[in-house]
């Protein structure tokens, strides 16, 4: 799935395409299966974790976490998905 989002940095529009997989996230796919020597880190915050204005998936933190345990671990592979919302902390406040 792809979405267009319109934003702003410092009052200037940019328009970025984010590739989101089938549950709306910007992540790969994960399959519901896993190996018990596979680790899932789920990671929910605000646009920062989305990745908002980075145009590639790889540049943002969760997938540069993910590169950096799976190189530096041997036994386990781990999986970070990326539940980032961008505006999420304007909605907490709103709900809360």
């Amino acid at each position: 799935m792809r979405i267009n989002i319109i934003i702003s940095f410092g009052g200037i529009p940019t328009n970025i395409h984010y590739n989101l997989n089938s549950e709306g996230f910007r992540n790969r796919e994960h399959n519901i299966n896993k190996s018990n020597q596979t680790y899932r880190i789920l990671i929910l915050a605000n646009s920062f974790t989305f990745g908002q204005g980075m145009r590639d998936i790889k540049q943002v933190y969760p997938s540069l976490l993910e590169k950096y345990l799976n190189e530096n671990s041997q036994k386990y592979k781990y999986e970070i998905i990326n539940f980032g919302v961008p505006n999420i902390t304007q909605f907490v406040k709103l709900i809360c």
